[in-house]
């Protein structure tokens, strides 16, 4: 019965939005920790992530996946770009709160995913974008993602001044989406490559607060985390040029953003 219901099944790849997240420094920390200790840690990152109250459901209608392999985390889904941008977001940021940074993509194409396996021309291209051209901590956006989000943002974008009313609107009609991402939230940023990635460093900031107080000590307690896993890794990693340079980039994206914030103090010299 099983053989009859396997010749039956559909592995034709489908059309989705991606993202892979790779974890850097992977070898590092199971040395350092242990197979064990390292896979229970992440696990506790995974689930915390998921118990997360804002935290997409993974659902039919919307026909999200999500795996965990080794060091290197995949979720697609066929119809909802949002939903695979906060899988990300959530997964970034409590990588980092456990001062583990990461490297990644979205793209848009073809994957077949199940329970056993996934294949397709989509995890060949994100496997090249995450280590030939991310390079960096970054999770970058590929054209692909971009163009079929397009369309949907002036939708996505309405509704979220609903809940925001002192935003200033923005006239989608007359310039494409991507030639106006910084002004989008800030969570995308344009790189100095010409690469748009995730900017994971506004995740820092406080919104759940009650006082304005509350939010910056809050925002300056994350800030110095964030700068001082960076020394750490550039302290450990200064014989050591190509992983130097990664933290490097860390450090001037770090310090970019404490300038532009006004957080002059907590830059990295």
């Amino acid at each position: 019965m099983s053989e009859i219901t396997e010749k039956c099944k559909d592995f034709t790849p489908k059309d989705q939005f991606i993202a892979y997240i790779d974890i850097l420094g992977y070898e590092m920390h199971m040395k350092k920790h242990g197979a064990g200790e390292l896979a229970q840690a992440l696990d506790k990152i995974i689930m915390g992530v998921a118990s997360f109250p804002a935290f997409p459901t993974i659902d039919s209608k919307s026909r999200s996946k999500f795996k965990v392999f080794s060091d290197n985390i995949l979720i697609c889904s066929e119809t909802n770009w949002y939903e695979v941008l906060l899988h990300v977001q959530y997964i970034q940021q409590y990588l980092l709160a456990a001062g583990i940074f990461s490297r990644g993509c979205m793209l848009y194409g073809e994957l077949y995913f199940d329970d056993n396996f996934v294949c397709g021309q989509g995890i060949i291209d994100a496997h090249r974008l995450e280590s030939e051209v991310a390079i960096f901590p970054r999770i970058i956006v590929d054209e692909s993602f971009i163009v079929k989000m397009e369309p949907s943002i002036p939708d996505f974008y309405e509704t979220a001044l609903q809940a925001e009313s002192s935003r200033q609107r923005m006239d989608f009609s007359q310039v494409k989406l991507k030639d106006n991402w910084v002004e989008i939230f800030e969570l995308f940023k344009k790189d100095f490559d010409g690469m748009f990635f995730f900017n994971y460093m506004v995740l820092l900031e406080a919104t759940d607060s009650t006082s304005q107080e509350e939010k910056e000590s809050i925002f300056a307690e994350r800030l110095i985390h964030h700068r001082n896993i960076i020394k750490q890794n550039l302290i450990n990693n200064v014989n050591n040029k190509r992983i130097l340079q990664k933290y490097q980039w860390c450090q001037n994206h770090h310090n970019e953003f404490c300038r532009q914030h006004g957080y002059h103090n907590l830059t990295i010299e």
